[in-house]
Formats: structure tokens, sequence, C-alpha cells
């Protein structure tokens, strides 16, 4: 009899054993039950969006314009876009067709009307309109700030107008928007026209056909013709 009593609470203990783990097992320490994860739910990714941003043309330079968007001095400018395919000046290209490289800024000094035109490889365009007048007048009180003229998208054809041709002579091979690391780069033009003022960042220089510069930096060469059309070449020497 005592044996049968041992046997039972042996059982006892073993059922009871075999419940404190089964719980251990199947709840948390604060009561919540455990449960198990579907092997078989799929795994959630997070997809990225591409979102394309339209092109802006900045001013950078620290100008004062009036109520018409004339300034009285140099304006530079900045492209900002996801991809460039290329930017204008009055119709006329800042991009060598040859080069892989694109002209990313400007500086803009010859008095005169200006519409700026960029546009992107989807083909979306941004226009800025502003003037540089060296004789008007604008009170600093009055003025609007650089940050005040801003680009607006633009839907239309860009009118292409062929301005004076601009190639290097020295170092050759050196493009539109390119860098080099020179002693000294001298740029050639020519055009069927008569042209009336060459400048080199936005200082005017000699009509002889060639400009030079011997200035480590980034440079803009800007030729003007007899009918107001402007080549622009850019460049950057690392010398």
């Amino acid at each position: 009899m005592k044996h049968v009593k041992n046997t039972v609470i042996v059982i006892l203990f073993v059922v009871f054993c075999v419940i404190i783990v089964y719980g251990l097992k199947t709840w948390n320490n604060d009561g919540k039950k455990k449960v198990a994860a579907n092997a078989n739910q799929p795994s959630t990714s997070v997809q990225s969006t591409d979102k394309t941003t339209a092109p802006t043309i900045t001013i950078t330079s620290n100008n004062l314009f009036n109520e018409n968007n004339v300034t009285n001095s140099d304006v530079s400018v900045a492209f900002k876009t996801s991809g460039l395919k290329d930017a204008f000046v009055n119709g006329i290209s800042l991009n060598d067709p040859q080069s892989q490289e694109k002209v990313t800024e400007a500086l803009l000094s010859n008095p005169g009307n200006y519409e700026i035109i960029v546009e992107d490889n989807n083909g979306s365009k941004a226009v800025l309109r502003f003037s540089i007048d060296p004789n008007v007048v604008i009170a600093e009180e009055g003025g609007k700030k650089a940050s005040d003229i801003k680009s607006e998208p633009y839907t239309g054809e860009v009118a292409q107008i062929q301005g004076p041709v601009i190639t290097a002579q020295t170092p050759a091979g050196l493009t539109n928007g390119g860098t080099v690391s020179s002693e000294f780069v001298t740029l050639a033009y020519s055009s069927p026209e008569q042209i009336t003022s060459v400048t080199l960042d936005g200082e005017a220089m000699e009509i002889i056909g060639t400009v030079t510069s011997y200035m480590s930096g980034k440079h803009t060469v800007v030729v003007t013709d007899s009918k107001g059309a402007s080549s622009t070449f850019t460049f950057t020497n690392n010398y």
C-alpha cells in the first residue's frame, strides 16, 4: 500500500512539472499569452519612390532688383535639376553637344534682357527672366532681393539662336563646362557678325579673336555679336 502511495505521489509530481513547463512556454511574465510568428507570412519591404524634381534656376549673386526685375550689376545663376539636358541664355545653348559635362552655372554681365531656360532629361523646363541696366538706380529699402526672383515652369519650345562660336585653343580638347590643369587657357572665338563684346569673369577684354586666362579656379567667357547674340564658355582650371 505504501508503495502504491509513493507511486501516485511521483505521478502527481511529474504532472505538476509538465504543467509548469507548459505554462512557461505559453505565457509571458506579464500574463499575456505568447503567439508564435507565422512562418508563412510574407515579409513586408519598403519601396522607395523616385520623386522627380522639376528644374530650378537660382540667382546666387547678391543683387538687388527693382519692381521690373532689373538690376544694375553682374548676375550669377545656378541650375538645379535631377538630370540636366541643356541650359539656354536668350536662346543660346551653354553646352557643347560633344561634351558629356554640363554647365550648371553662369555669370551674366552684359547689359540687356535675359531669358534663361533650363531643361532636364525628362523634358521639364524652367524659365527665369530679368534685365541688367548699369544706369538703373535701385533703392536699398525698396529693392527686391535675388532670392525673391524665382524661376517658373516653362512649357514652350526654346527658340535657339546661333551665337558666336567659342573653342579652346590651349589646351586642345577643353570643352565648355570642362576641367583642366594648365598654366593658362586660351579660347578662340568667331562669328559671321561683328563681335562687339568679350568678357572674362565679367571684365571687358580686348576684341582680338582670342582671350586668355592665367588664373586657376572657375571662369566664364562671354562673347556677344552685333545682333545681340551671346555665347558663354565656362571652364575650371585646377593648375
